[in-house]
C-alpha cells in the first residue's frame, strides 16, 4: 500500500535499559565504571579491585532509586489534579502483575486449543450477544411507529452539513500517536504527521459520505479483540469484545457526533 512504500514502519533496537525514562548522564557514567571495576575484578580477583566495584554498584542502586523516585513525583505533580490523569500514572508507577489467560476455549463443550476454531467460536458467540439478550428481556425491538411519527413532526429535521477541511485538520492533529492501528494498517502517526496533506482530499471523502449516508466499507472492518475479565478462562463468557476500527472511521464518527448533539442541544431535544 502508499503508507508501506513511502513511510514504512522501521524497526529499531535501542541499546541499554529498556522504558527507563529516570537514567541520567551522571547514572549511566556510573554504571560504565561499575562494569569497568567488575571485569577488571573478574580478571585479577583482587579485593581491591571487588571493593572499588561494589562501592559503584552501590553507587549506582542508590541513584537509580533517588532519580526513580523523583521521576514518579514529577509525573504525579504533573497530572494536574485530573483523575483519570492521576490514576493513569498510578497504574503505570505501580505495575500490576499481568495474569496469563489460558490458550484452550470450551466450545460445544469440548475444550480446545485450536486458533481457528476459537475464532469462529468466539465469532458466533459475540455475534449472537445481542439476539440473546432480546430473547431473556422479552423485547421486541419494534417502536411505537405514531409516537416516532409525533416525534419528528414536533421536531425540525435534521440534516448533515459538509465539515471544512480546516475541521479535518484539527481531528488530524488531535489524534493520538499511540492509538490502536485497524485493519487498514494506517497508523495515527502517520495520519497526524500529514495532516496538512490528506486533510483537503479527506474532507472530499467525509463529505461524499456525510451526503449519500453511506460509510466506506474499510471503515466499518473492524478487529475484534476478546479481552478476559474474570473467572475461569476457558468460558467465553468471561470475555468481552474489543473492536478496533480505522483510525480514519474516528474522524467521521467525530463529525457526525458534532452535528448530532449541536442539533440536539440547539433544539432543547
Amino acid at each position: 500500500m502508499v503508507a508501506d512504500c513511502h513511510a514504512p514502519v522501521i524497526q529499531k533496537r535501542v541499546r541499554g535499559v529498556d522504558n527507563c525514562p529516570w537514567l541520567n548522564r551522571s547514572i549511566k557514567v556510573n554504571m560504565r565504571q561499575r562494569d569497568y571495576f567488575l571485569r577488571k575484578a573478574r580478571t585479577t580477583n583482587h579485593s581491591e579491585d571487588w571493593a572499588r566495584y561494589r562501592c559503584f554498584r552501590n553507587r549506582v542502586t542508590s541513584d537509580i532509586k533517588k532519580a526513580k523516585a523523583a521521576y514518579n513525583r514529577r509525573l504525579i505533580d504533573e497530572s494536574g489534579g485530573d483523575p483519570k490523569t492521576f490514576w493513569k500514572t498510578i497504574k503505570k508507577i505501580l505495575q500490576g502483575e499481568k495474569r496469563a489467560t489460558s490458550p484452550n476455549i470450551s466450545v460445544n463443550g469440548s475444550v480446545t486449543s485450536d486458533k481457528r476454531c476459537i475464532a469462529n467460536a468466539f465469532n458466533t458467540f459475540f455475534a449472537s450477544a445481542a439476539t440473546r439478550l432480546m430473547s431473556v428481556l422479552n423485547f421486541s425491538g419494534v417502536p411505537n411507529l405514531r409516537q416516532l411519527s409525533a416525534f419528528t413532526h414536533r421536531n425540525p429535521p435534521f440534516r448533515f452539513e459538509a465539515v471544512s477541511v480546516a475541521f479535518v485538520r484539527a481531528q488530524l492533529r488531535r489524534l493520538k500517536a499511540g492509538k490502536a492501528v485497524g485493519l487498514d494498517n494506517i497508523p495515527a502517526r502517520l495520519l497526524k504527521d500529514a495532516a496538512d496533506t490528506l486533510a483537503k482530499p479527506l474532507t472530499i471523502i467525509l463529505n461524499a459520505s456525510l451526503q449519500s449516508g453511506r460509510v466506506p466499507d474499510d471503515w466499518k472492518a473492524a478487529r475484534v479483540i476478546p479481552l478476559f475479565k474474570k473467572g475461569k478462562a476457558e468460558d467465553m463468557d468471561n470475555y468481552r469484545p474489543i473492536s478496533i476500527l480505522p483510525v480514519l472511521s474516528k474522524i467521521l464518527e467525530g463529525a457526525v457526533h458534532r452535528q448530532l448533539y449541536h442539533h440536539l442541544q440547539q433544539h432543547n431535544i
